[in-house]
């Protein structure tokens, strides 16, 4: 696995849970500046499983976030101990 390719997804795990904290930690107007960011981020064809195990496409997550957006002052959100576990060309999960 190359390094520069590990870097770049281990960053880009960091930032996107940064900007995830912040919609759920900061005042209103960073938050929804911080979906803004977040959004982008995501595939067209983006899921994922929520804490109650439902399956959510990208329109819930982003109606999901803008309707938690500052609803959860001082979270905080640590990532550690990150891992790959496969690389292809510069795709690393």
């Amino acid at each position: 696995m190359t390094n520069a390719s590990i870097h770049a997804a281990e960053r880009s795990i960091h930032v996107v849970h940064a900007l995830i904290q912040t919609i759920f930690a900061d005042a209103r107007t960073p938050a929804l500046a911080a979906i803004d960011q977040l959004m982008p981020a995501f595939a067209e064809d983006f899921s994922m499983v929520t804490t109650a195990g439902a399956v959510v496409r990208l329109p819930q997550v982003d109606a999901m976030f803008h309707q938690a957006a500052a609803g959860r002052p001082g979270l905080r959100i640590e990532v550690s101990d990150v891992e790959p576990v496969w690389q292809a060309g510069t795709s690393v999960a």
